[in-house]
């Protein structure tokens, strides 16, 4: 933030001297300003008195959901019944998307995000809760932003909670419907979810993901479970990022491949990028059925390349040791 106000004031400060961007203000010039998105320098003077810094006025934003993966496949029937349970009406809707590490709930609610956009003018409000460690603080500030209000001095989470409902309200009023979503939601991080709940103006859907069947019967959601991708769309996903040359060649194998990991969105994208880089060998031959036998016989470094490990792959963490729940963008996280 300091060195963002000393950008201004020195741009503020050449302006007085005549200097911003090459341009003659005037010789000697009393009193010059600078305004960027979020301060304003003031120069009083010839450029060599005090300066005076305030914030520049917020101005609302889009709230909009990250994008989804370029290549999310199949689980139209989830996505089509989220919709319906989403567009519910009534008091706040809970829904609860349910599933193993691994099995692509961040991804789904990203794509259903993108899809439902349109029907929330006013906005889709996103939460990760694994980037701020479970703390609901940034993700309400970052929404009051949206509102064009900086809540940042706000200590007080109950107080933090309050003010953003009374945002979302006003601009649910302004602009028209919202909807929430809350990923990966956890028994220690719950007071989160139930605060960010809290905040939300009644009668706005929110949707939450969670490995925890237990959680989400707490919340009083409605749950939807999200299992293993059928075997068409499995293998449609491990062609688009394999490419469908490389599997068409072999078919039987490809099969062995995906009942190896057991259809799970990030083991098959795992799967599909180590294919990518075997290909690219000068002679690879029978990359598909090399891989699954060492999928099948546990050989990891096979599997994902050097440095991987078991553990890690078995509970939806990728190849490199990132938690299931590490912040990457255009994956199937969990």
């Amino acid at each position: 933030m300091l060195d963002r106000v000393l950008t201004v004031i020195s741009r503020a400060l050449r302006r007085g001297r005549g200097e911003q961007r090459g341009e003659l203000v005037a010789p000697k010039a009393q009193h010059a300003v600078v305004q960027d998105s979020q301060y304003v320098a003031q120069v009083i003077g010839d450029g060599t008195a005090s300066v005076t810094v305030q914030q520049a006025p917020l101005t609302p934003t889009p709230a909009v959901a990250p994008a989804p993966p370029p290549h999310f496949t199949g689980r139209r029937a989830h996505l089509d019944a989220l919709k319906a349970a989403l567009s519910g009406g009534g008091a706040t809707l809970l829904t609860a998307l349910q599933g193993m590490g691994g099995i692509g709930k961040t991804a789904t609610a990203l794509k259903l995000a993108q899809e439902v956009a349109g029907a929330y003018p006013g906005g889709v409000f996103w939460a990760d809760l694994p980037r701020h460690a479970g703390d609901p603080r940034p993700v309400l500030r970052s929404w009051a932003r949206c509102c064009a209000h900086d809540l940042a001095a706000e200590p007080d989470l109950n107080v933090l909670a309050d003010q953003v409902r009374g945002l979302l309200t006003a601009r649910r009023d302004a602009r028209g419907p919202l909807l929430a979503l809350v990923d990966d939601v956890r028994e220690k991080w719950l007071a989160a979810a139930q605060t960010l709940g809290r905040a939300l103006p009644p009668g706005v859907p929110l949707l939450l993901t969670t490995r925890d069947a237990r959680l989400a019967d707490a919340l009083g959601a409605q749950v939807h479970n999200l299992d293993a991708l059928p075997p068409d769309e499995a293998l449609a996903l491990l062609q688009t990022l394999a490419g469908a040359a490389v599997v068409e060649a072999e078919p039987g194998a490809a099969a062995r491949l995906l009942a190896s990991v057991g259809h799970l969105p990030l083991a098959i994208e795992l799967a599909g990028r180590r294919l990518v880089a075997l290909a690219r060998k000068p002679g690879a031959q029978a990359i598909v059925a090399g891989l699954a036998q060492a999928v099948a016989t546990r050989a990891v470094a096979a599997f994902c390349g050097p440095g991987a490990r078991v553990g890690a792959v078995e509970r939806g963490a990728d190849p490199g040791g990132h938690a299931p729940g590490h912040h990457r963008p255009a994956r199937y996280r969990g």
